[in-house]
């Protein structure tokens, strides 16, 4: 069977701790253009991203249950809607999902571009379809959406498995040393993880989170690819709470236009549920 986990070690109080001292390091001639060129890196990293704060006030999650909907399946369907709008097609979609319920799990993904919420999208914004077709489309999205992620919460999903098959198929196992995945060969990979369905499949351009605390007002990360974007979330009782990051150098992406995109599909989903 599995063991629990090791007791946390107990360190005894350290005693006469004089407090923080000065420490001068003899750095070699030899290494400064390197450290040079790694801050200039650096910096260029920490000012790529681009970020835009959107506090969407229209509703929360007390509306939500109003509705009988599920609060995070609102935003992921607002995103979904958003997106389409934008781009004219949904994005492969990353929505993490804890499986808590497992001894050592870890997370699964939601994914939460699917033909339901490509459904909506089409219909969302189109004024000869009825508000009663409309809300139709949005209760099928949220019910697959729904479902998905009670799925991904069961170890259901697809994304790890994948990854499991995809690393064994490289001679990685978990008693691997670090880094072997590395150091295997790409072209050795079955045929199914080098066709671009897949790789396009795993290319994240909305990854997103929803951690919603009663304490917290602000959460964000960035985007996991070039031409993505990367939205954290957190949804109160009656306003939602966003953060939009993308790359400044895409020619792709804008997190500024995004958010009004998303706000607009905010008021757009109340309008087809009603108060």
């Amino acid at each position: 069977g599995l063991s629990p986990l090791p007791p946390i070690p107990q360190v005894q109080a350290i005693a006469d701790i004089t407090g923080p001292k000065r420490m001068d390091f003899d750095v070699p001639w030899a290494l400064t253009a390197p450290i040079k060129a790694t801050r200039i890196r650096a910096e260029a990293l920490v000012n790529r991203p681009e970020t835009q704060m959107l506090i969407f006030q229209g509703y929360g999650k007390q509306q939500c249950k109003k509705w009988e909907t599920s609060p995070d399946g609102i935003v992921q369907m607002a995103l979904q809607c958003a997106f389409f709008r934008l781009y004219g097609k949904l994005p492969p979609t990353y929505e993490s999902c804890a499986t808590r319920q497992f001894f050592h799990g870890r997370t699964e993904v939601i994914r939460s571009a699917h033909s339901e919420a490509k459904r909506l999208a089409e219909v969302l914004w189109d004024g000869a379809i009825h508000r009663q077709d409309k809300e139709k489309a949005l209760r099928q999205a949220l019910a697959r959406q729904t479902q998905l992620s009670k799925e991904a919460a069961a170890g259901m999903g697809i994304d790890r498995h994948l990854l499991a098959l995809k690393k064994l198929s490289m001679g990685v196992t978990p008693h691997s040393p670090p880094l072997a995945s590395l150091l295997a060969n790409p072209d050795d990979l079955p045929g199914m993880f080098k066709e671009d369905a897949y790789n396009y499949s795993q290319t994240w351009l909305l990854s997103t989170s929803n951690v919603t605390t009663s304490w917290n007002v602000i959460f964000n990360f960035g985007p996991v690819c070039d031409d993505g974007y990367g939205v954290g979330y957190l949804i109160h009782d009656d306003q939602i709470h966003l953060n939009i990051t993308c790359f400044k150098d895409s020619p792709e992406t804008n997190s500024p236009v995004l958010a009004v995109a998303l706000e607009e599909s905010f008021m757009k989903l109340y309008e087809v549920l009603g108060s």
